[in-house]
């Protein structure tokens, strides 16, 4: 048991010291809690708090108090991590502004709050260490504070009652959440927020003298004492316990009292010190039993991962308590350090021991402890059972397994172990296993062992496998062929497998060894092993290939022409092989050319295997055919660089009677040779030919198969072109030179020229006649033209349309024989007469002999009138006339006015100045009457402006 010093806490003023009772501050009316709508920050670092004005509650300045416990209210959810601590601070009465943590008078241990679900509830927490709140202090103010967390989900809500008598204060530390300084909840629009926060605690007088009790918390006799002992002179106790009978009272400094029963008893002491002066001091002294831990028994579990277990704590805290009330339950691991309480359920641990604490909820000092043990206990090992194999003799999926080793395997060295076995469908199997076991599932089987410790309950259990070893047949391929001249054995069967082995028969039989001759139309059966299981056997047909020779003619003829090889004599046979001897093992290329008079040899190969015997063929050359090449030369009639030929026409230039024959026509040699299509020309009769040299491939085939490749050259070469126009012209009065073109063997004109050029001065037709000489050919080219005559033209005469800003037309009108074109700048021609969208002037207008025969020249004027003029003495368009007409001799313009009346008339070289007689006229429009020298007349108006 632990002993403590009960400091003395309850003190009566009798006379001139007393000692006060308990007192509780509170502002809240009841202790019913309900929720608010005040919130809370994630991540904690929230205070809540209650002021209290010490004097309101009986506490004077020259008392000390003393708290104790405090209670605080919750509602709502509190999760994992949060943890509360009360701070109490001194405050005057310009709180909150006056407000510092410098001013923090003590707190009270951190506690963890336990994990409830909308659950509302009081806290009690009791001081480890109490706060003394010294004597003088006028007001306090108590704090709540939810500590920081690690975890957003770790916050709390404090609960209010219906009513209170004072406000509630709020604050936080968290940076993310509003306020950081005190204010109200009502200014936070929260009334409804009154705090549930009340403290108890004991109120002392400051006196020279104060009792201090000694005890031992589960025993009745205590030690008292007195403080200043020096100074004091008598004194007289009354223990309150009248039972004790003359042990009650005692007049010693220290007396030992034992209290007669469990029961609260007020001890009294009057105190005389040296100086006369009495004081009386009460204090109260609680007698109570010790509380009790109730042993827990000690808890086992099977371990897990890592040998921690998860342990069922639910019954724990009421075993630990039995009927005791008002008793706080707390623990501490093995190295003394504080656990939640209670526990967590479940409790995740390895072996260890608990200490269980149960104290009073008022006086934590006085306590009773146990020792809880929890237990891991190891769980057995299973140990693992390799598959085990059985043959599968039916191909079934069913054999026989042996298990005789598998409860040994699965122990190794563990003893007392219970053993069970449970089939592949979860049913028990007897226990001791049967040596030999079928299984039950086809194909393969899994066994679950399970090994319990029967002392712990602690079990463990693994698998194995019991598989039906299924050997499937060898991979063989039927009929296989072997060749006679083998001396094929078993070893050369091709097969796919395990330790083949060989029979006679599909059951029973013999055994064959490897080197059993294989036998022609004999089926062998072939079985393997694997894992020391054989599987049925399968069969497999054997042929014995005896391939003969292959068939053919055995003189055949060749023509010399041909180059024939051994790859030309017609043999009916596979895969041929051509040797020069019956028994020679030396192949002859196919390739290899056939000579006159030999004899060859061949063998075919069939499945793989070659014939014994050979053919024997005599080979016999025939000389080739009398054949030549032809060449020809060919005029380009058309002179457009081809020529259709009938091929067939220079049958007889190859070979005598050609009709005894037959002839195939080539593009290539190549194409002769083989026969290939795509050098077959079919189009033999107007086949074209191109300028230049044309080589034809003919391949000349005689009646018995022999052939010859000739070939015909033709070469088509242009006949003479002759650069003469149709049209030749010349100027009257002249003669022009005609050239035929240089190089050419021979000219002949019409006019019994033979020279190249010839002079004409006289219109009409003629010809020229041209050859050239290619050696074995002449081709000859006939020109006709015709020679014109051509002059200058004759302007007869042109027509103006003028009298517009730029719209007006020019047209030319000539006589001649010639070919002319126009102008009006000299420069640009036109073979159009006529000229469009001219502006009014002066025009020179040419015509030109596009024969040379020289250019006609011609002045015109397009005239114009100004559409006004301004007479007002500026010097701009003082006067009116047409213009251009100075170039016009013999125009004559009449001016009248609007009324018809003759205002003036003007010559080619003379204008209108705006007077009449002298007098200006006014400003108006004036019409005109132009008459040129051809007899034309133009009528106008015009606008005098002033």
């Amino acid at each position: 048991m632990n002993k403590f010093i009960y400091t003395s806490l309850i003190i009566f003023f009798l006379s001139n010291w007393n000692l006060f009772s308990q007192t509780t501050l509170t502002h809240n009316v009841g202790n019913n809690v309900i929720p608010n709508t005040m919130y809370s920050c994630s991540w904690g670092g929230v205070c809540w708090a209650r002021k209290f004005v010490l004097s309101d509650f009986g506490i004077n300045s020259n008392q000390s108090f003393t708290i104790n416990s405090g209670e605080v209210g919750l509602f709502y959810g509190i999760n994992w991590g949060t943890n509360l601590q009360f701070n109490i601070y001194a405050v005057d009465s310009n709180f909150p502004a006056s407000f510092s943590e410098s001013n923090l008078i003590g707190s009270s241990q951190v506690v963890n709050i336990p994990v409830n679900i909308n659950i509302n509830q009081i806290i009690n927490v009791n001081f480890t260490n109490p706060v003394i709140v010294p004597a003088g202090t006028a007001a306090i103010l108590v704090e709540v504070f939810q500590l920081h967390s690690s975890s957003s989900d770790a916050h709390a809500f404090v609960a209010s009652t219906e009513f209170d008598n004072d406000f509630s204060w709020f604050r936080t530390k968290s940076s993310g959440c509003y306020p950081n300084t005190y204010v109200t909840t009502e200014s936070l629009g929260r009334p409804d927020a009154k705090f549930y926060i009340t403290i108890n605690g004991q109120t002392t007088n400051i006196g020279p003298f104060n009792i201090s009790v000694e005890s031992d918390c589960n025993v009745f006799s205590k030690e008292f004492s007195l403080t200043n002992s020096s100074d004091i002179s008598t004194i007289s106790w009354n223990f309150g316990d009248t039972n004790s009978g003359t042990n009650n009272t005692s007049d010693s400094i220290n007396p030992t009292h034992v209290f007669s029963s469990i029961g609260q008893y007020n001890v009294t002491a009057a105190v005389t010190n040296l100086s006369g002066q009495t004081y009386n001091i009460n204090h109260l002294v609680k007698v109570l039993s010790p509380p009790i831990a109730h042993p827990v028994q000690p808890i086992s579990i099977c371990e897990s991962t890592n040998n921690i277990a998860v342990f069922n704590t639910s019954n724990i805290q009421s075993t630990l308590l039995g009927n005791q009330t008002n008793m706080t339950v707390s623990y501490m691991d093995s190295n003394g350090n504080p656990l939640q309480s209670p526990l967590p359920n479940p409790l995740s641990s390895s072996t260890t021991t608990i200490t269980a604490r149960v104290a009073y909820s008022n006086n934590p000092n006085c306590y009773g402890e146990t020792n809880i043990s929890l237990i891991v206990n190891p769980k057995p090992i299973a140990h693992p059972i390799s598959p085990i194999y059985s043959c599968d003799d039916n191909i079934d999926g069913i054999a026989i397994f042996n298990l005789s080793n598998v409860a040994s395997n699965l122990l190794e060295n563990q003893t007392g172990m219970v053993v069970t076995f449970y089939d592949g469908n979860g049913q028990t199997l007897p226990n001791p296993l049967p040596n030999l076991y079928t299984n039950t599932i086809l194909n393969q089987e899994v066994i679950t062992a399970k090994v319990t410790n029967p002392l712990t309950n602690c079990w463990a259990q693994t698998t194995f496998s019991l598989i039906v070893n299924t050997v499937n047949l060898p991979i063989v391929n039927s009929p296989q062929t072997f060749c006679i001249q083998q001396n094929s054995t078993l070893d050369s069967i091709a097969v796919s497998g395990q330790n083949i082995k060989w029979y006679n028969a599909v059951t029973g039989g013999n055994s064959l060894p490897n080197n059993t001759q294989l036998v022609n139309g004999t089926t062998y059966y072939a079985s393997q092993t694997i894992n020391n299981c054989e599987s049925l056997r399968t069969t497999v047909l054997i042929n014995i290939q005896n391939t003969p020779a292959p068939t053919g003619t055995a003189a055949q003829n060749f023509c010399s022409t041909q180059n024939a090889t051994l790859s030309d004599i017609v043999v009916s046979g596979t895969n041929l092989n051509w040797y020069n001897s019956s028994s020679n093992t030396n192949v002859i290329p196919n390739i290899s050319p056939l000579v006159n008079g030999a004899t060859y040899y061949a063998s075919q190969t069939i499945n793989g295997c070659e014939s014994v015997n050979r053919l024997e063929i005599a080979v016999t050359l025939i000389n080739t055919l009398n054949a030549i090449d032809y060449s020809e030369t060919i005029c380009d009639d058309q002179n457009d660089s081809s020529e259709i030929v009938d091929l067939t026409s220079y049958n007889a230039y190859l070979i005598s009677n050609p009709s005894n024959f037959t002839f195939e026509y080539y593009n290539s040699l190549s194409g002769a040779t083989n026969q290939t299509n795509p050098d077959l020309i079919t189009a033999i009769t107007n086949y074209n030919i191109t300028l230049g040299f044309n080589p034809i491939y003919v391949r000349i085939i005689s009646n018995n198969g022999c052939h010859q490749i000739v070939k015909v050259n033709l070469t088509l070469v242009s006949k003479p072109i002759v650069n003469i126009p149709d049209i030749v012209r010349f100027c009257e009065k002249s003669a022009i030179i005609v050239d035929a073109g240089w190089g050419f063997d021979s000219y002949t004109w019409s006019t019994g020229s033979t020279l190249q050029a010839i002079t004409i001065s006289q219109a009409g037709n003629y010809s020229v006649t041209v050859t050239k000489n290619y050696g074995n050919i002449v081709c000859s080219t006939i020109k006709n033209f015709n020679v014109l005559l051509s002059n200058a033209a004759t302007i007869t005469n042109i027509e103006l349309q003028d009298w517009t800003d730029t719209e007006n037309i020019i047209t030319v009108n000539t006589t001649g024989f010639g070919d002319y074109e126009f102008s009006i700048d000299g420069i640009h021609y036109q073979d159009s007469n006529v000229f469009f969208g001219l502006i009014s002037g002066e025009y020179n207008v040419y015509v030109r002999d596009k024969n040379g025969c020289g250019i006609k020249k011609e002045e015109v004027f397009l005239l114009m009138y100004p559409k006004f003029f301004t007479p007002n003495g500026d010097g701009y368009n003082e006067n009116w006339g047409i213009k251009f007409s100075f170039l016009e001799p013999g125009l004559k313009v009449t001016i009248f006015d609007r009324y018809g009346m003759f205002i003036k008339e003007l010559s080619h070289t003379t204008s209108w100045d705006g007077k009449y007689n002298g007098n200006e006229l006014p400003s108006t429009d004036y019409w005109f009457v132009v008459r040129r020298a051809n007899g034309k007349e133009y009528k106008g108006h015009f606008t005098l402006k002033r």
